[in-house]
């Protein structure tokens, strides 16, 4: 037998993150007030005595196991499954709650029912707004998946692209939200299929951003806000090491997104400039390591671009003609 619908459903995935998920449930606790809602964990395999160590300081909560390590959407897609609210919360582990933020966010999309999704400004841990922003852009999304992404011909192009495609979903306030904070109506969630079941972690936020504008306005909300500890709850993960500054992870999920939503010629372009790049990036660093005399060194980081860009091909005909996959690097 379901409960009884309640006003809010938020869904945490943990990852080996089990003190993260306790402090961000007893903030929830203690700053939220006056709307009733449940909590749902959803974990990806932890294997590491989370679900132990969680439960015992808060026992009242709902926890689901995957049964395998899903990534974020899929995670989220099955919480959202198991949840009740008339509105839903997918809120990232290492977020921490304050000032009421959740009743706030209720009573905006209660009140204005063109607003499909909202989220909120992120503070570091000192208070200070967070680096990572939900103002992100399609256009910055495309471009810098290009390694020379500051060429004229290339801005322009993808320019063009991305105001085809915002004209195809109508205005909206801001292109995407973060996935640490998405606040939207599980009926719209629901509707919308969720999150990409094809991919692991990254690009889901973005997607989802995309289907939603396409229903009503997205709406970031800068006097409201959270603390995220940025990069908590996915702790070393894919920390980049050659020049590149997304984690490989990150730039397959891109990859899928652009074809998804730019085409199959930006797809295109974008993995003919990583092939066309690889032996300009060793000559270079092979160049500069006989100038420093230590050619060996200097050739980690283009084999280690080479290793990401053989690995990201592996799904070349997969993402190029869109079939499901499970992207995961």
């Amino acid at each position: 037998m379901r409960k009884k619908s309640l006003d809010l459903s938020i869904v945490l995935v943990n990852y080996k993150a089990a003190e993260l998920c306790i402090q961000c449930v007893s903030s929830i606790k203690t700053h939220t007030s006056e709307i009733s809602y449940e909590i749902i964990i959803v974990d990806n395999a932890s294997a590491d005595g989370s679900k132990e160590r969680v439960l015992g300081v808060h026992p009242d909560i709902s926890w689901y196991d995957t049964g395998y390590n899903a990534g974020f959407s899929r995670a989220n897609n099955l919480g959202a499954n198991y949840a009740t609210g008339k509105y839903l919360l997918l809120l990232n582990t290492d977020t921490l709650l304050v000032d009421n933020v959740l009743l706030n966010c209720y009573n905006r999309l209660e009140a204005n029912s063109a607003i499909s999704a909202c989220s909120v400004l992120m503070l570091n841990n000192d208070l200070q707004p967070n680096d990572v922003d939900p103002n992100y852009t399609i256009e910055g999304t495309a471009q810098y998946s290009f390694i020379p992404d500051h060429m004229p011909l290339i801005k322009g192009w993808i320019h063009r692209k991305v105001e085809r495609l915002r004209a195809q979903l109508g205005n909206q306030e801001i292109d995407y939200l973060l996935g640490a904070f998405i606040f939207c109506r599980r009926a719209d969630f629901q509707k919308l299929g969720g999150f990409d079941q094809n991919q692991f972690l990254y690009g889901e936020d973005v997607d989802l951003s995309l289907k939603l504008s396409g229903i009503g306005q997205i709406k970031y909300y800068e006097d409201l806000r959270i603390i995220h500890l940025e990069g908590g709850s996915t702790g070393k993960e894919e920390r980049p090491i050659t020049f590149y500054s997304r984690s490989p992870q990150m730039q397959l999920a891109n990859i899928v997104f652009v074809r998804n939503w730019l085409g199959a010629d930006v797809f295109l372009a974008i993995m003919l400039n990583y092939y066309l790049f690889i032996p300009i990036y060793f000559i270079i660093r092979i160049i500069k390591g006989i100038l420093k005399f230590n050619v060996s060194q200097e050739l980690k980081a283009p084999i280690q671009f080479t290793k990401q860009v053989a690995r990201w091909s592996t799904y070349f005909f997969q993402i190029l003609l869109q079939k499901p996959a499970f992207y995961k690097y």
